[in-house]
């Protein structure tokens, strides 16, 4: 596999601007605050950012002494990652970002297959690729009637397309294994998030195990209005409609007592719950404690609810 880089991209918001701090592998591109949102403008600002990373490079003495420089697409072949916040937004940005890696890759393969083609063939393919673009650009007197920086443009456009179809080419023929290795990557989204997935398919599953094992598992935390319905039902009863929705609707286990716990220790809405007993009582006992805001369920806190529980069980 050829050597891999990652982007990190943090965003977050300030009044309603987007100010986003980028990183690729351990370089630090900068702060930059964004006031357009979308995501083609976006990537057009990351790719300028990094060739112009990759230009102070190449000026650099280490890049003059090593004679060691990088060129934009190779660089945008070696991503292989970006990391940013858990938004849909920010998961299309990393698909962008990986079409952007594989035309790269396609690019440099095109620019192989140029090193190997016979001259003839890749004469009358660049030739057909030339007619293409004078005919997109609206024929030959439109063409001739652009400025030199547009036709400088729309010519680097055209070649770089025809590379890329000649890297389809060679691409078809790789093996599996080497197509994996050029198309690896892989997007993750915040790490907050990440914790509390983790969480909730480790809850899932441990209830999963309690009936795959025909263990009954902790009693049920039922609300209010299913506890009612539920009161007097027994084990081998005959369960009514009713019924049968309050059991499907009531869960149990360690996150449903975290949540039921943080509900009343330290509910969301001040004036519910009772946060201020709650801190008195733990100060009484010299010990200076809130409840973990268990409505704030991004950031893991029904594990720190639980730790709560069990350090301090007795006292509860």
């Amino acid at each position: 596999m050829c050597p891999m880089m990652p982007i990190t991209s943090i965003s977050w918001l300030h009044l309603i601007l987007t100010i986003q701090s980028l990183y690729i592998a351990i370089v630090y591109l900068g702060l930059y605050l964004h006031l357009i949102s979308l995501l083609k403008v976006r990537l057009l600002d990351l790719v300028e950012k990094i060739d112009d990373s990759l230009k102070m490079y190449n000026k650099s003495p280490l890049a003059k002494r090593s004679k060691h420089y990088m060129r934009l697409v190779k660089t945008l072949s070696m991503l292989r990652g970006v990391n940013t916040d858990h938004c849909t937004k920010e998961k299309k940005f990393a698909g962008i970002m990986k079409n952007k890696m594989i035309d790269a890759n396609r690019e440099l393969l095109g620019e192989e297959e140029v090193l190997l083609r016979p001259w003839d063939e890749l004469e009358a393919l660049f030739d057909e690729a030339w007619n293409a673009m004078i005919a997109e650009a609206g024929g030959q007197d439109t063409w001739d009637a652009l400025s030199k920086s547009d036709q400088t443009l729309r010519h680097a456009s055209m070649t770089k397309r025809t590379l890329i179809s000649l890297g389809d080419d060679k691409y078809a023929e790789l093996s599996d294994k080497e197509k994996h290795d050029l198309d690896f990557f892989v997007w993750v989204g915040c790490g907050c998030h990440k914790c509390t997935n983790s969480v909730s398919g480790g809850n899932l599953a441990m209830m999963t195990w309690w009936e795959e094992n025909d263990v009954p598992g902790p009693i049920l935390l039922a609300n209010r209005d299913n506890s009612a319905v539920l009161r007097n039902v027994g084990a081998t009863d005959d369960i009514t409609p009713a019924e049968q929705h309050a059991l499907e609707t009531t869960t149990r286990g360690g996150v449903k007592a975290a949540s039921i716990a943080g509900a009343i220790f330290n509910h969301k809405d001040d004036k519910k719950g009772q946060q201020d007993t709650f801190k008195w009582w733990f100060k009484q006992a010299g010990i200076s404690l809130m409840f973990p805001d268990t409505s704030n369920n991004r950031y893991g806190t029904f594990c720190d609810a639980a730790a709560v529980l069990l350090q301090h069980r007795p006292k509860f």
